[in-house]
């Protein structure tokens, strides 16, 4: 059986505060530059 780490697939990682702009348009925005962006609280 094989681990998938977060860390490896995440493209971006931002603050709660940002999760509009940098985290929902962004992804809509930039979908081939972005796999999983991470918020963190």
């Amino acid at each position: 059986m094989h681990t998938l780490h977060a860390r490896h697939i995440s493209s971006s990682k931002i603050e709660l505060k940002d999760i509009l702009e940098g985290g929902f348009l962004e992804l809509i925005n930039n979908k081939d530059q972005h796999i999983k962006i991470l918020v963190r609280p």
